[in-house]
């Protein structure tokens, strides 16, 4: 019975990763930040369409989290404010706004979380962020 149990908790943990969660906000930037192709204004309104923005800088950030219980007992905060660094690239390539702004998990940590099962070994997600950094192309005339 100990054995099968042992078994099951496995191939849970290895079946759904065994990692933690996070929360990604990124409340104090200046300039509109979009996961589209387009910038948007506070109210939904189309700023920019993707024809009238230029790409000037390409930015990805790796992050990691850790966490007991399979996940349930965050080590660390669960919430991550992503505004300095969205600020940060900004400001060096000088630019109007971010586009295509995603935030994924890396699955790669497959064999370091087998031990997941084991409530007090902690897991460990990795993720990546990255975008796009644009400057609005002045129309002439």
């Amino acid at each position: 019975m100990t054995a099968r149990l042992l078994m099951a908790a496995s191939a849970v943990s290895v079946a759904l990763g065994c990692g933690g969660r996070c929360h990604v906000v990124a409340p104090h930037v200046a300039q509109p930040v979009s996961a589209s192709a387009s910038l948007f204004g506070p109210h939904g309104e189309t700023l920019t369409a993707p024809d009238d923005l230029e790409i000037v800088a390409h930015f990805t950030h790796d992050v990691q989290r850790w966490a007991l219980l399979w996940g349930l007992v965050p080590l660390g905060a669960e919430r991550t404010d992503l505004s300095e660094l969205l600020s940060e690239q900004l400001r060096t390539a000088r630019g109007d706004g971010i586009v295509n702004l995603s935030v994924g998990k890396d699955d790669g940590d497959t064999l370091f979380n087998f031990l997941g099962f084991i409530p007090l070994v902690p897991t460990r997600v990795s993720g990546r962020i990255e975008g796009d950094v644009v400057r609005v192309r002045r129309r002439e005339g």
